[in-house]
């Protein structure tokens, strides 16, 4: 497995290109601040790795979470822009 270190502004920067290097097999690994705090793996990846109750827990969170692209951040931003997207 190919594995991308980037910084948290670069992954708030280019999220959905990392995304797409995600979905192609790769490992992102997100430092802030030289410490390593986040991690983004393909679901498939993670189950092969057998952590059955990480899994399980991240596919009933994705049926509460939900995307509300109205929503305005106390910063005044909304989601998309956050995520460099334009209204």
């Amino acid at each position: 497995m190919n594995i991308i270190t980037v910084s948290a502004t670069k992954a708030r920067n280019d999220f959905f290109k990392l995304l797409e290097e995600v979905k192609k097999g790769k490992e992102v690994i997100i430092k802030k601040d030289r410490e390593i705090v986040a991690t983004m793996i393909k679901i498939k990846d993670l189950k092969k790795k057998n952590n059955k109750g990480l899994v399980k827990a991240l596919e009933e969170a994705s049926a509460v979470l939900k995307f509300d692209k109205n929503y305005v951040s106390p910063l005044r931003k909304s989601v998309p822009e956050f995520f460099g997207h334009k209204k």
